[in-house]
């Protein structure tokens, strides 16, 4: 009799509960904002684990090193003392490909390769095309190099002298690109080619996160396991935002609408107030009923804030009216708060008007990593995967190679030799040595240790703390990673609303709305004012023409 995860066990909705226990072999999820959906794959992947299914043989993908880091961890603490040593395969999807690379010399034969190449860092690859065009004497720009489109068949053929070129100088200097890898991986899966049949037969069910986002040479990757797995699909249509990069919602328009796929939509809001959903439900109705999704807050809090005026031309970017409103407000309330802008240049004015009136912008989000910290101060792992996150490029994909071949790949030590010195990484394995020692310090009393951490930390509790005079140096640890915390800075972040994708603040304000770079009309940018709309916790105010 299949085990089910029971709302006693766990704090799942009803809805949830539908998606981590039914029993289809084909779902789609439509998830609205802060409805919980990482928790719900991760609550469906420990479902499965429980029944009997091999951990292994489940493929989690998403598309940002942080979400596959969220999601393993999050399984991981639903596994609890259950974990076993075998883990379902989290990954991006540059990540599972170039996994695939490096694992299976059937496929790099087939791609061209001898051994295992190396990630080609964006400047040379620049470079490198730079190099090709001169020595082939091309008479076509780089741009039109990137197209798909036929102009005339000199055109056609200078396009396919180039691109033959490419492949066997990267060939022969051994690099490829993560666009070249994920491309030529997914096409041996759609081709069905025989140096990736043990893929597909040791795969038995494929999650994937954040569906809109997927171009359509991943998508038909993901649909060439056929009827040999069980999918679970999430994703939310009105966050859709990457068409630039070449993504799509169609596929899931698709689905949504196929009466072989089973249909769930979860719209329970857990992160914005009853107003901010209305709001954001009343402007959805762009969108089909059939994936719309219908939010429903958790809590009351302050109506929609809706500021109209003409453009005044701040810079010939931002009305400058709307700018002494924002500077006003922030003032009154400096809360966690972002700025969200259409473009870059509108953030540069923004910041730019704000540093006038003493307000100090940061162009890089704050993440709240304190518990993150905790943790790694208590599991050199766990410290060593999340540290990973921040690597990029060339970098990450050197340490998915070391990851995959060393014996010792669960060691710190070899991980911080060749990384350990990257800034972002830097910063943060001191940080951690500071709350190691200070949790030791024996010559010191618990209470002393937990003011210190605190600076170190930059936080302040939210409520009482318990404190033992018998703690160890882990239980202190513990103890300050499960009470609830709060930073004692307050922050403002300004940026565009992609930038912004996926994070939340306490109150959020969208500028420019209906102005001349943010005109709402079409699906794109309709999205976009969707997104950034459904950042906020708290309150929402919406600067529009």
């Amino acid at each position: 009799m299949n085990q089910e995860l029971k709302m006693s066990e766990v704090q799942f909705n009803p809805q949830q509960l539908e998606a981590i226990n039914s029993d289809a072999d084909a779902i789609l999820c439509l998830a609205g904002a802060g409805v919980g959906k990482t928790a719900t794959l991760t609550g469906r992947i420990s479902r499965l684990v429980d029944n009997g299914v091999d951990p292994e043989t489940i493929l989690a993908l998403t598309f940002t090193n942080a979400a596959a880091f969220e999601m393993k961890q999050r399984y991981k603490k639903l596994q609890g003392a259950k974990l076993g040593k075998k883990l379902p395969e989290f990954r991006t999807f540059h990540g599972f490909c170039y996994n695939v690379i490096i694992k299976t010399p059937a496929v790099r034969e087939k791609m061209g390769y001898e051994k295992v190449p190396q990630v080609c860092d964006e400047s040379d690859f620049v470079k490198l095309k730079k190099e090709l065009i001169e020595k082939l004497g091309l008479t076509i720009s780089e741009v039109e190099l990137e197209s798909e489109s036929t102009i005339s068949k000199e055109h056609d053929r200078q396009i396919q002298l180039f691109r033959k070129a490419l492949r066997k100088e990267m060939r022969e200097r051994n690099l490829i690109t993560f666009d070249m890898m994920c491309y030529n991986v997914s096409e041996l899966f759609v081709q069905d080619d025989e140096s990736i049949q043990w893929y597909k037969h040791h795969y038995k069910y494929i999650m994937l996160d954040e569906s809109q986002d997927t171009d359509p040479r991943q998508f038909k990757f993901v649909g060439s396991f056929g009827s040999n797995v069980s999918y679970f699909i999430v994703g939310d249509i009105l966050q859709s935002i990457y068409q630039f990069r070449g993504c799509t919602n169609e596929f899931i328009k698709t689905l949504a609408e196929a009466p072989t796929w089973k249909l769930i939509k979860m719209y329970k809001n857990y992160r914005s107030t009853k107003q901010i959903c209305d709001f954001a439900n009343k402007f959805s109705h762009y969108a089909k009923d059939v994936y719309r999704i219908e939010m429903e807050g958790q809590r009351d809090g302050d109506e929609v804030e809706v500021i109209r005026g003409a453009c005044a031309g701040y810079g010939d970017v931002v009305d400058e009216k709307h700018l002494q409103l924002l500077a006003e407000k922030i003032k009154a309330d400096p809360v966690d708060s972002a700025v969200l802008c259409r473009t870059n240049k509108e953030v540069t004015a923004c910041v730019q008007y704000l540093k006038t009136k003493g307000i100090e912008c940061s162009r890089s989000s704050k993440e709240k990593e304190t518990s993150y910290l905790l943790n790694c101060a208590l599991d050199n792992n766990y410290m060593k995967d999340w540290l990973s996150t921040f690597l990029e490029g060339p970098k990450y994909a050197d340490y998915i190679r070391l990851s995959t071949l060393k014996k010792d790949k669960a060691d710190l030590r070899w991980f911080l030799s060749l990384y350990g010195e990257e800034p972002k990484i830097k910063k943060r394995v001191n940080t951690v040595i500071k709350i190691r020692k200070i949790a030791s310090d024996e010559s010191a009393g618990v209470d002393a240790k937990l003011e210190d951490l605190k600076q170190v930390l930059k936080v302040k509790e939210s409520k009482e703390f318990t404190l033992d005079a018998n703690m160890t140096s882990r239980q202190l640890i513990e103890s300050l990673r499960d009470q609830v915390l709060e930073d004692e800075e307050t922050s403002v972040y300004c940026g565009t609303i992609h930038s912004a994708k996926g994070l939340e603040y306490d109150h959020v304000y969208v500028m420019g709305v209906n102005d001349k770079y943010f005109q709402l009309g079409n699906e794109e940018m309709n999205n976009l004012y969707y997104v950034a709309i459904t950042r906020p916790r708290e309150h929402l105010t919406v600067f529009r023409r």
